[in-house]
């Protein structure tokens, strides 16, 4: 990777181009560990380097992808080549220039003690009656980043992400049932030395709860708890305010107005980037702007949409620092970071208590939508009668649309961070996102049984 003196060498290379232009750099060291019952799967690390020019001729966004950070110099003088052909490119580099570099914390990774306490948990989760199988991997990335840009912006940022699953599998006469708990971290591994709490007493609590109540799908009135309930505000709310969504889903700008509301007044939504150590934090975006608070929802009305510059641009609006690439080889676009839900003044006691017949939802096996619909599948449901938890429902999933944020009548006075899912959006899978929200009680949601 380049050092500080390299860049602003191709810093002072790139103002004096006849092009506007941005370059982005990327190195990224990753470990990858998984585990299966008793059998060590896959031990590995990788080294990846690479970057992308882009830069913009009669109006039009163009990029170059490369493996070999010496080739850029020379990338530029054929772009500047081709200009013979394809007419003038834009010069304009109006704008702010920025100076920035970040160093992430607790940068080692030793593979030796973190196999080590993996084959402890691994163990651990064996030795829980009744799981019979396990399945554990363990991700760890270090990527550093240059961007530099006609404006003479050099901005350094040196990420750490870390991402766990944790499985128990338990086999019931035809059927095998699996068990997940996903945790991540933008700061080290120090929760794997918490695994008790954790993943080995969850775990036991949810292989041995046995599923005894009946429902059928319908409407009900239902308490969401943390990681469901950020989950839904992130599908639900936080992909149909990517403002490129509207590209597609035109009639978006005229149903999503600013300054309408959406939503119940006890709501209130944050786009988070730098909160630290959280998995979805960045100082600045993969256009070079700075991150920012963004307030989506203000107590139930719409505040902003989530934007790039080539959104602002093209929606007349302003950057608010979204714009995130999966790596150097896609292109960046409007992607949350973290979502943070302002907490409420209730407990989860006085929740149960105001349900005479309705749900629990607990954890996350998966979430999607198709900006207009949403699914979110929890990991667990429990039946909720006249104010008691009484037992595990079969399992179920939760769906319908945004109107389902007006009948969100209580917040949870406490919030818990989420940090391990990732977020995928068209071709760029995977990306590190992290909830911060409460426990939710909805009048009246849908949920679908799962037969």
């Amino acid at each position: 990777m380049l050092d500080y003196h390299e860049c602003v060498d191709l810093k002072n290379f790139i103002a004096n181009l006849s092009i506007k232009t941005e370059c982005y750099l990327e190195s990224n060291d990753t470990t990858r560990i998984r585990l299966r019952n008793n059998g060590i799967e896959d031990i590995s690390k990788s080294s990846i380097t690479g970057g992308q020019i882009r830069y913009y001729s009669n109006g039009q966004g163009m990029k170059r992808i490369f493996s070999s950070l010496r080739d850029i110099r020379n990338i530029y003088k054929d772009i500047l080549q081709e200009e013979k052909y394809m007419g003038p490119y834009d010069k304009n580099v109006s704008g702010k220039n920025y100076f920035f570099q970040s160093i992430a914390n607790d940068l080692q990774i030793d593979i030796d003690e973190i196999m080590t306490i993996l084959q402890g948990i691994n163990k651990g989760i064996l030795d829980l009656p009744p799981i019979e199988g396990t399945l554990i991997s363990f991700g760890s990335s270090l990527k550093n980043t240059v961007f530099i840009n006609s404006k003479g912006s050099i901005i350094m940022q040196q990420k750490q992400d870390i991402i766990s699953n944790f499985a128990g599998i338990v086999k019931e006469s035809h059927k095998v049932i699996t068990y997940p708990i996903s945790i991540g971290s933008g700061s080290g591994y120090d929760f794997l030395y918490n695994a008790q709490e954790l993943i080995i007493k969850p775990l036991f609590k949810m292989a041995n709860t046995i599923e005894k109540k009946i429902i059928k799908s319908g409407d009900y009135p239902m308490i969401l708890d943390p990681i469901a309930s950020g989950s839904l505000i992130h599908e639900v709310l936080g992909h149909l305010l990517e403002a490129d969504n509207f590209y597609e889903y035109k009639e978006l700008l005229s149903e999503l107005k600013l300054g309408e509301k959406i939503a119940s007044s006890k709501l209130t939504v944050h786009d988070c980037p730098r909160i630290e150590g959280l998995r979805g934090s960045y100082y600045y975006d993969d256009e070079g702007e700075p991150s920012r608070d963004t307030i989506l929802i203000k107590e139930g009305v719409l505040n902003s949409y989530m934007h790039s510059n080539v959104t602002a641009k093209k929606f007349k609006g302003e950057s608010t620092g979204n714009a995130r690439a999966l790596n150097y080889r896609f292109p960046p676009i409007v992607r949350m970071s973290n979502i943070y839900v302002e907490p409420g003044d209730s407990t989860l006691i006085e929740m149960v208590a105001k349900i005479k017949y309705g749900i629990l939802i607990k954890g996350l096996k998966g979430a999607s939508t198709n900006i207009k619909k949403f699914t979110i599948i929890p990991r667990e449901a429990y039946l909720i009668e006249n104010g008691k938890i009484l037992g595990r429902c079969k399992d179920v999933y939760l769906c319908g649309d945004i109107n389902i944020l007006k009948n969100i009548s209580m917040l949870g006075n406490k919030t818990e961070i989420t940090q391990g899912y990732s977020c995928n959006k068209y071709s760029q899978r995977g990306l590190p996102v992290s909830y911060i929200s409460p426990y939710f009680f909805i009048e009246k949601g849908h949920i679908e049984v799962i037969e």
